[in-house]
């Protein structure tokens, strides 16, 4: 029984060893590579000092080395914690503080960054490929990823481990302040992980973009949704979004058939992508989160692509997703907002105004909350803030409000 998010790959690979697991470029693993190679990575982790429940970050551009990492840091018994290969010293250090990360795994070039590490728990570095130079803390243990991985078993660890365990941290953007780490267990991310997998009906014969960082929520869905289906998952070359006719021969090439990202990403494609001029028959599927999608350009992609269905999936961090809706005709006023659904099964979403009453008709404003196996631990180091398994958000914005109210 799969109670770990790494039991999803450990059960794909057993049963799929030679199917393709991830792709990246002209790169690919099947689950069993997949799966030997995380294994490894765990016992790496493990030797350098890595214990059960420890925070271990993952700073690298999208790649296959990501994906192992992210399973590797599970099986180890850790949690991993994304942060944008892009970001500043700063930033990776405040979060490397935050949550007092003991270890990490990053590129030669991101090397110069730790020299912001002034006050870190580091203990130990994985570079991809030896740095130029050295800026370690002084104290923290320098490890070749490749061969670190080389000179361990291909076992699974044996670890005493549950579902409560925290499996990601991923750390806010922090416009409001310093980050916060968003703590999801590995129960938090199954509950949603089956979801996507059954309301969707993902299968082994399907191919799952990727397109969002590691940092950012709509990920989670991508990467463990496909190993609980032994799905293919198709990283998106970091930029290519930006290219909206390469992206389109990107999809048809790859065969890709069900795309998640935010709605500028489809809005590029289907203004600049001319979709008119190549079919992409195998998407069956686009799902969309994270922005409001303008409904001139939801109708319009909805014409481009006939074949595909359509769904609006909504949730802030914190619930990773907690209501979904089908768009199968948009709306004919040109302002008019996608409704935001129903709740996720296994999760309660409502509102309650200023009196302590539900709202129950449109145009009232509430707070917004969420309940259920979905809402996060709490927010890393803050326990003033965390509100017991209970999520809730101030519907200020009348698109928002009225969209909750068309479940």
């Amino acid at each position: 029984m799969a109670y770990l998010l790494d039991h999803l790959l450990s059960d794909s690979a057993a049963r799929r060893p030679d199917a393709i697991a991830v792709k990246h470029e002209q790169n690919s693993l099947t689950y069993g590579d997949l799966e030997a190679s995380s294994n490894r990575l765990a016992h790496a982790l493990i030797a350098s000092g890595v214990k059960p429940g420890d925070r271990v970050g993952i700073h690298l551009p999208k790649s296959l080395e990501s994906i192992i990492a992210v399973f590797g840091i599970m099986k180890a018994g850790a949690c991993y914690v994304p942060v944008h290969s892009g970001s500043p010293g700063r930033r990776l250090a405040e979060i490397a503080r935050q949550c007092e990360m003991s270890c990490l795994i990053t590129s030669a070039s991101a090397s110069r960054k730790l020299a912001d590490f002034s006050d870190s728990h580091l203990k130990s570095v994985f570079f991809t490929e030896p740095p130029a130079e050295n800026n370690l803390p002084i104290g923290t243990q320098q490890y070749d990823f490749r061969g670190s991985l080389a000179n361990q078993p291909c076992d699974f660890p044996v670890l005493t481990r549950t579902d409560q365990d925290l499996a990601y941290v991923l750390f806010t953007s922090g416009s409001t302040g310093t980050p916060k780490g968003v703590m999801l267990s590995h129960l938090n991310a199954l509950t949603f992980v089956n979801w996507g997998y059954e309301t969707f009906a993902i299968s082994a014969e399907d191919c799952l973009s990727n397109h969002a960082p590691l940092n950012f929520d709509l990920s989670i869905f991508d990467i463990f949704v496909a190993a609980r289906a032994g799905a293919a998952l198709c990283l998106i070359p970091d930029g290519l979004a930006t290219f909206p006719v390469r992206l389109r021969d990107f999809i048809a090439e790859q065969q890709i058939t069900v795309w998640y990202s935010v709605p500028s990403v489809l809005g590029l494609l289907v203004t600049h992508g001319g979709l008119a001029h190549r079919a992409l028959p195998y998407l069956r599927l686009i799902l969309f989160a994270g922005e409001v999608f303008p409904t001139k350009y939801l109708r319009a992609l909805m014409q481009s692509l006939p074949q595909a269905r359509f769904f609006n999936l909504y949730g802030p961090t914190e619930t990773n997703v907690c209501t979904y809706y089908e768009v199968k005709e948009v709306p004919e006023p040109q302002a008019a907002p996608i409704p935001i659904g129903r709740s996720c099964e296994n999760m309660e979403v409502f509102a309650i105004d200023t009196r302590g009453q539900k709202v129950t008709s449109p145009g009232q404003e509430g707070v917004l909350y969420a309940r259920g196996s979905n809402v996060m631990q709490g927010y890393y180091g803050r326990s003033a803030e965390n509100r017991g398994g209970i999520y809730q958000e101030s519907l200020r914005s009348r698109t928002r409000r009225e969209a909750l109210l068309h479940r």
